[in-house]
């Protein structure tokens, strides 16, 4: 965990800069993030995400996303994918919303069966082709257990 945070804090100080534009059309981000996990009755958690996403016009993109945490002797995760609107693209900061599902996978389920993601967040160009990323989201498990996690990301994504 603490690799990836030292790898985006890397990423952040090597790249800092002002970036000329976000992604055009037909690029394509790949992105790691870190996060801090809250259920609504429990501890915190520290977690990694990937993602690749693909934008159609510049303002929208449509991607996959792949959550991973483990402690002794188990592991468990999330996969799915969704979409992300930009909301200035082209700008050297980029406000976006987004929502998907995710479905838990592992040994140790984050919900009964899926889970809505609902997101906002600031992508930050630091240069072209490289921004770094703040999110809040909220995850709402749709089994019994209706299980809630409130999530904040920081990461860092390369366009293609």
């Amino acid at each position: 965990m603490r690799c990836v945070f030292a790898l985006i804090v890397l990423a952040s100080v090597l790249c800092a800069g002002v970036a000329s534009a976000g992604p055009d059309s037909g690029s394509t981000e790949v992105s790691a993030a870190f996060m801090f996990l809250k259920p609504e009755n429990g501890d915190y958690t520290q977690v990694v995400m990937g993602g690749m996403g693909f934008f159609v016009p510049s303002w929208l993109e449509i991607k996959g996303t792949v959550i991973w945490f483990g402690s002794e002797g188990s592991t468990a995760g999330a996969a799915g994918g969704g979409i992300d609107i930009h909301v200035a693209p082209g700008q050297a900061v980029v406000p976006y919303i987004g929502a998907g599902i995710l479905a838990s996978v592992g040994d140790r389920e984050l919900a009964d069966d899926t889970m809505l993601d609902m997101h906002a967040g600031v992508k930050h160009f630091v240069s072209d082709g490289v921004s770094v990323n703040y999110s809040l989201n909220k995850w709402t498990g749709s089994g019994e257990s209706e299980s809630t996690y409130f999530v904040g990301l920081v990461g860092v994504s390369f366009y293609l």
